[in-house]
């Protein structure tokens, strides 16, 4: 695990100029392209309730209105356009953690002329989704969702992509499994639904770093398992 791509494939995502660009580039479409003011569905509750700190539907997406609340520092534009823009800029991070992803699952290639361009079609995929755009430019939690899903599926990938040739963990191992910890405590946090339907795809892609864990923790494992169906 000594070669530049190796490295890279540890390294957090704002250490990947080519995702960070392309995220970029798409929170900025989404920004243009995003509501002045109220839209359908839940638009109305979402930004009403961030304004009063007030409760919404269940589940009650509360790591979203904690901050939604926060655009209310910013000193221009409409409140509601302000939320939009919210909803653009975990769009934009979303597309850059699928180009991210990507290249973790390309693998040492993924950091080549090749997969580069690979991996950054795929981001421009997510951007060209109309289901994306459908949630990016108004206020809407599932942007967030996203962003949260993808970022702890992205830490899985460089938690396993952290392990020795050996299995055994590494400095890094310890600091992505956080990651994932984090980012899966805040999906919970805004939509728990969505977010327990990622923790398959979690354990498979960040199985080389659990395996230890598993085999010299299993009841702590077992417990925290427990702990988190109740």
């Amino acid at each position: 695990m000594s070669s530049p791509a190796a490295a890279q494939m540890q390294a957090p995502i704002w250490r990947d100029p080519w995702a960070c660009a392309i995220g970029a580039i798409a929170a900025a479409v989404f920004v243009v392209a995003g509501a002045g003011g109220p839209t359908w569905l839940d638009s109305g509750e979402l930004i009403a309730a961030a304004r009063e700190l007030g409760g919404i539907h269940p589940p009650g997406h509360p790591a979203w209105l904690s901050i939604a609340a926060a655009v209310e520092w910013l000193p221009f534009g409409p409140q509601a356009a302000r939320l939009a823009w919210l909803s653009a800029l975990a769009a934009g991070v979303s597309v850059a953690l699928v180009v991210r992803i990507a290249r973790l699952v390309l693998g040492p290639a993924g950091w080549t002329a090749t997969g580069s361009m690979w991996s950054g079609a795929a981001g421009l995929s997510l951007l060209a989704s109309g289901s994306l755009w459908a949630v990016a430019t108004r206020a809407e939690v599932y942007t967030l969702t996203l962003a949260t899903g993808l970022w702890s599926l992205d830490a899985a990938l460089r938690a396993g992509n952290s392990c020795g040739s050996d299995g055994k963990p590494t400095a890094t191992t310890a600091p992505a499994l956080a990651e994932v910890a984090v980012a899966i405590a805040l999906g919970l946090t805004n939509h728990h639904y969505i977010t327990l339907f990622t923790l398959p795809a979690l354990v498979v892609a960040g199985w080389p770093a659990l395996r230890p864990l598993v085999r010299t923790h299993r009841r702590l494992l077992a417990a925290l398992v427990g702990a988190a169906a109740a």
